[in-house]
């Protein structure tokens, strides 16, 4: 696997030299997860042909392909038969293992022999980089591969150490060099790391699925894979591929952190937080356990817990500012919810704007969300400014005139009778689609051939009046609506949603489609996030949309 140790809490690195063995066949089987990166048993390279790597391995941001190849050329032979490497690989399966002492202990004899040999400076690298010394760690594998130009595995955790510094090509030619030395599946499944961070998500993925070619049992390639998958917005591969890693290495703490993540993203948050509960079982000083349940229960709206688990946080980890910036929205969340109407009528009619208020973090049990802070306000004028064009009263009201008369729901229908002409397809072509988003047409086209019969005369008002009341709530923060007007509009539109729907899963799914048609491009970057607020809504027990009942009175 890797070499890494988790830094930032919105990513997913490794800590722990794990590698593939090779037999020195084409494709190799692999030594038990957790075995260190010493244990390349080839250092001369398993056999490869001195010749150019050539692998096409770019892609764009935007995961479409961009041709590109990485040239790397076969190391020349070293000057002499590298030395025995056993001691060296014992010695870094302690320094794995935190043992350091007796790693030193293990290694001396071989260091007092020969203190200038190429494994001695891989194992003395090993040792920077377990203090995060990257430099010096670079500096000690660039003399290892200086006497041995084909140490495979001195390439690979250079690559690393380059990988932590943020040096993405370095690091990929330090990987595709380690292809050429010797088919193990961690070079692949490291590479694949790499074009992951850089958003080439096909390259991550054809990497992946290379990795998991060449060893089938190796939990860490489909451990890879499954955040590839993520990225791409497949979170149910991403799933299945988790948890094929968690039955090849049951209780591993960095694979329990990812499918709790993924548990996290998609909403499932009992379940992410057992994931969490059990990787502070088994690591009761893991930090990241405890910010990622921290931000599960800010998501249940358990506050108190989301407190002491944030608060936890930023006491192990001090100098990182995501637990007290999530720890700074908690005085919103908590007011929030202390202004939680009395009536069921008026909560029933905010829960209405739940999922819009939501996607922005922001409360969904008062009326404004938030503490009306001068901080908070001239955010929220600013943001109705910049998605709205609304910067007064009087734009405001017109632009809840206009969702309430015609919002989206009258192009979906403009959609929907021309593609039921002779020719439609080549006249919706010719229509409008959203500014600034080339894909709307086609997928408008789409999705009301789809949803139109079973629409019907609802067409997207989920859409529409949903975003109606967020736009009073927003009206009412700003100052442009009084509390009573922004009831005064906001209780017959909630009245209207309700006849028009059977269900809040009825008008949570169709309010989705709405925002599909809305923008293709923002559906696809947040359609992970956007159907976990969903499954959350319908799910969590201190949802509106569970306590509350469908047909509640509104009047």
């Amino acid at each position: 696997m890797r070499c890494l140790g988790f830094r930032a809490v919105d990513r997913y690195l490794w800590s722990g030299l794990f590698v593939l063995a090779s037999s020195g066949c084409t494709i190799n089987l692999g030594t038990p997860a957790g075995m260190p990166t010493g244990a390349l048993s080839s250092p001369l390279g398993g056999g490869r042909q001195e010749s150019a790597l050539n692998i096409e391995s770019s892609l764009d941001a935007g995961g479409g392909f961009t041709d590109r190849t990485v040239d790397v050329p076969m190391p020349p032979a070293p000057a002499k038969p590298p030395p025995d490497y056993s001691t060296m690989e014992h010695a870094m399966a302690l320094i794995v293992e935190g043992k350091m002492e007796e790693a030193a202990r293990v290694f001396a004899p071989r260091l007092a022999a020969e203190p200038d040999a190429s494994d001695v400076h891989c194992y003395k690298a090993a040792v920077f980089a377990h203090e995060n010394k990257h430099d010096e760690a670079i500096a000690e594998f660039d003399r290892a591969i200086a006497i041995n130009p084909r140490f495979e595995i001195a390439y690979n955790d250079r690559g690393l150490q380059y990988e932590q510094k943020g040096d993405f090509e370095r690091a990929i030619n330090d990987y595709s060099t380690a292809m050429l030395l010797g088919q193990h599946a961690v070079h692949w499944s490291n590479r694949a790391q790499i074009y992951l961070k850089q958003k080439k998500y096909r390259a991550a993925l054809r990497d992946s699925n290379t990795a998991i070619s060449m060893y089938q049992g190796n939990p860490s390639a489909f451990c890879t894979r499954s955040r590839v998958w993520l990225a791409l917005q497949r979170p149910d591969n991403a799933l299945a591929d988790i948890q094929t890693a968690l039955a090849g290495s049951k209780d591993n703490v960095h694979f329990l952190y990812d499918r709790g993540y993924l548990y996290f993203k998609t909403g499932k948050f009992d379940g992410a937080i057992a994931d969490f509960d059990r990787m502070l079982e088994l690591d009761p000083k893991n930090a990241n356990a405890y910010f990622w349940r921290g931000r599960c229960y800010l998501s249940l709206r358990e506050y108190s817990r989301a407190r002491s688990d944030l608060e936890t946080y930023i006491k192990m980890r001090p100098g990182d500012s995501a637990g007290p910036d999530w720890l700074a929205e908690l005085p919103d969340l908590e007011y929030d919810l202390s202004q939680k109407p009395e009536s069921p009528a008026r909560q029933w009619a905010l829960a209405c704007s739940a999922q819009l208020f939501s996607q922005n973090n922001m409360g969904i049990y008062s009326l404004p969300g938030e503490r009306l802070t001068l901080e908070n306000i001239d955010s929220e004028k600013k943001l109705l400014r910049e998605w709205w064009d609304v910067d007064s009263r009087a734009t405001l009201l017109a632009r809840l005139n206009s969702l309430n008369a015609v919002g989206h729901d009258s192009e979906w229908r403009m959609y929907e009778n021309m593609i039921s002409l002779p020719g439609g397809d080549l006249l919706a072509s010719r229509a409008g689609g959203a500014p600034g988003d080339p894909d709307s047409i086609g997928n408008r086209v789409k999705l009301v051939r789809e949803y139109a019969p079973q629409f019907r005369e609802r067409g997207l008002l989920a859409w529409d009046l949903g975003r109606y009341i967020c736009l009073c709530r927003w009206g009412y923060k700003c100052g442009y609506l009084s509390e009573d007007e922004a009831w005064r509009f906001m209780m017959p539109v909630a009245e209207k949603i309700q006849k028009s729907y059977k269900s809040w899963k009825q008008f949570g799914e169709e309010y989705l489609v709405g925002r599909r048609f809305w923008s293709p491009t923002l559906w696809k970057k947040d359609e992970v996030r956007s159907t976990a607020i969903l499954n959350s809504l319908l799910t969590s027990k201190n949802s509106p949309w569970v306590y509350l009942p469908w047909d509640t009175k509104l009047q």
